[in-house]
């Protein structure tokens, strides 16, 4: 039943906890599922990262966490309450995990809302861990974790997936035999993650591996597709299921779809930090100055070395840097809004079409107030600088019609059929 509003957290994640529970990794995307669930393992916890989404956990997210609150909380609650629901049965304990960041966001309240959720649901003995080791509100006192070696671990590997996902998206398009893109996709992935836990070295020499393979693939890229650039809340932006499959989609219409990079999206804070100490944003200017400068030369570090990699990958092309990102969306916008995506959306895409791109789709979770914002307020500005792209926005939210979301893509698709110049032969 629903706790006394006195204390709402009645259950919490002990250390006895750690012995017999199994913490379950919702997802932003399959790949990064991936990274926390090793990172995690890591530290001596067992985790499990939960199926994606669909219509039944889509349902379950709708049902138990209110209609009002944002489609990505709905996805994620619903993730864990249909793995407890298709798991009980089976004598297993289990834990769920949330992250915790931005106090202006459904990640700054995952906990409330799953803990409401997982009462009502009938789970009210699941305890929850959030990433927020200094757990303030005292729901997870026995989950500890060494936090430096974790984070490196998190930036080592957001570079690692972001690689993997990028050979991925390049490859599978021109793919002579169906489903073997998927295929190394899958294998290459448990083998990064594993070898990302023996450490760097280790994770390095997987990937040259992964290239390897990928280049071996039996493609035809003989003529290169029509691009379009995803861009917006980064929850409906990578969730397979949350955007309803439209990377599948564009791609079994004609398309090669481009995304931004994970890791520049967490060194965003390089920039914010800089910028937040230049505008008197904080008492300590000096320490936060100093403090962004040092965070992003440890993502420097392994962002090169990924890189350098990388371009042994036949269809290497460099993504979009956070410094060019931050001075591209400084033209439209001023870059000291940071809510949401803020700044990232306008910046990755005019950094998008110096690189040739010139249809776009910018996607939210419907009445997403920031990313709304800059995804359709800053639309004429990027227009007037550059009055040829497509950028159409999308919303999501539980009650989307997948046939309106198609009949959406396929103006996309339509028109970067229509517009696009014949491309130069890309050698296979």
């Amino acid at each position: 039943g629903i706790r006394s509003s006195v204390d709402p957290f009645g259950v919490r994640y002990e250390k006895k906890h750690r012995a017999d529970r199994t913490i379950i990794i919702p997802n932003l995307s399959r790949s990064f599922a991936a990274l926390m669930t090793a990172g995690f393992r890591n530290e001596g916890y067992a985790t499990v990262a939960a199926e994606l989404a669909d219509r039944k956990a889509l349902e379950l997210g709708k049902k138990y966490v209110n209609n009002d609150i944002c489609f990505p909380a709905q996805i994620n609650i619903g993730e864990i309450l249909s793995h407890l629901q298709e798991h009980k049965s089976d004598g297993a304990k289990f834990a769920v995990g949330f992250a915790k960041n931005c106090s202006d966001c459904r990640a700054g309240h995952y906990a409330a809302l799953a803990r409401k959720a997982l009462d009502e649901a009938g789970f009210a003995d699941v305890p929850i861990i959030t990433t927020d080791v200094s757990d303030r509100s005292g729901i997870h006192p026995g989950f500890q974790i060494n936090l430096l070696r974790f984070s490196l671990m998190f930036v080592r590997g957001l570079a690692i997936i972001d690689a993997l996902d990028d050979m991925h998206r390049k490859t599978r398009p021109y793919e002579k035999i169906v489903g073997s893109t998927d295929a190394l996709y899958d294998q290459s992935l448990s083998r990064l993650m594993l070898a990302l836990r023996k450490g760097w070295r280790h994770a390095l020499e997987e990937l040259d591996k992964t290239i390897a393979a990928y280049n071996s693939l039996d493609v035809n890229r003989s003529t290169r597709r029509p691009r379009v650039g995803i861009i917006g809340e980064i929850l409906v932006n990578f969730h397979e299921t949350g955007n309803y499959r439209m990377v599948e989609y564009l791609e079994a219409n004609g398309m090669e779809v481009v995304m931004p990079s994970l890791v520049e999206f967490w060194r965003q804070d390089a920039v914010n930090f800089a910028v937040m100490a230049k505008r008197g944003h904080v008492r300590h200017r000096t320490w936060y100055r100093i403090y962004g400068r040092i965070y992003g030369d440890i993502y420097e570090r392994y962002i090169n070395a990924v890189e350098k990699r990388m371009k042994k990958f036949r269809w290497y092309e460099p993504h979009s840097d956070i410094y060019e990102i931050a001075s591209k969306a400084s033209e439209v916008m001023d870059i000291s809004y940071r809510t949401g995506e803020g700044w990232l959306i306008p910046g990755e895409i005019l950094s998008w079409i110096e690189a040739g791109i010139s249809s776009f789709l910018v996607v939210q979770p419907f009445g997403c107030l920031p990313n709304h914002i800059t995804g359709r307020g800053i639309m004429k500005a990027v227009k007037d600088r550059h009055s040829h792209v497509s950028i159409l926005p999308l919303d999501f939210d539980p009650d989307t019609s997948l046939a309106n979301i198609h009949n959406r893509l396929q103006m996309i698709v339509l028109n970067a059929s229509g517009k696009m110049n014949p491309l130069p032969p890309v050698a296979s």
